[in-house]
């Protein structure tokens, strides 16, 4: 695996990745949907939260009916607030059962969970290698980047508010679904683009194939990730790592 450590910058995704994937379905996605309401409530007639709400409505036109057959939002009637409140509410709670990545409900997932960061019932946990590779990213000049579907917001909080303290100072940037499809190769060549390196000089980490495939396809150095958790692998030709202290 010696081409794991020819290059020049990081890209690490972070669910199964730098933290376990059940903090992500057993601890955020919960404590998302169980204060959705009362967040909802005390922030309504927030414009940035409008405007989630408002990206997440075209998402929903957007979309096929559910399995219970409930509208998809298409020229929804606004004029009754509380009915509408609740509706939207049902909507989001679906969405997020279903683990859909609409940028409107990742930003929205994002400021319910800087409220529970910010008054400690949520503490990011992070695997036991994580902190250490990244300060040696940092010390050999191979900056850090965080690629997820999760919300940029939502991933500056993660590295905020780790149980190690706060790790923001080992990270250069940052890149959501806002950036493009973590399965499309055109997402990674955007990327290379931003941070000003060519894509075979970047090493992309991810525990999922289909974006380990697409990074590659971009040109991107890639490593699987196999963490306790996570599901398991299928056959691949890329190289799995245990930790990043094979890769740093």
């Amino acid at each position: 695996m010696s081409e794991l450590t020819d290059y020049k910058a990081v890209l690490l995704d972070i669910e199964g990745t730098t933290t376990p994937v059940h903090f992500v379905y057993e601890v955020l996605f919960p404590y998302a949907q169980r204060e959705l309401q009362n967040y909802l409530e005390q922030h309504w007639s927030d414009p940035n939260v409008q405007e989630d709400l408002q990206t997440l409505i075209e998402h929903f036109a957007q979309e096929p009916r559910d399995d219970k057959g409930r509208p998809t939002g298409e020229g929804e009637d606004q004029s009754n607030v509380e009915a509408f409140k609740s509706e939207v509410i049902e909507r989001i709670n679906w969405a997020i059962d279903n683990d859909k990545k609409h940028s409107g409900l990742k930003s929205l997932q994002g400021r319910i969970w800087r409220s529970g960061y910010q008054n400690g019932e949520l503490k990011a946990p992070l695997f036991d290698d994580v902190p250490a590779a990244l300060r040696t990213w940092n010390e050999r000049g191979a900056p850090v980047y965080i690629y997820s579907s999760g919300s940029v917001e939502a991933q500056k909080l993660l590295f905020e508010y780790t149980e190690e303290g706060d790790l923001r100072d080992q990270l250069s940037g940052y890149f959501d679904t806002h950036t493009g499809n973590k399965k499309e190769a055109d997402s990674y060549r955007t990327i290379s683009q931003e941070i000003g390196e060519q894509p075979g000089d970047v090493l992309f980490v991810t525990d999922n194939l289909q974006e380990a495939e697409a990074a590659n396809e971009a040109g991107m150095k890639v490593a699987v990730s196999k963490r306790p958790g996570n599901a398991e692998l299928s056959e691949n030709p890329f190289p799995v790592i245990e930790s990043f202290e094979a890769l740093v």
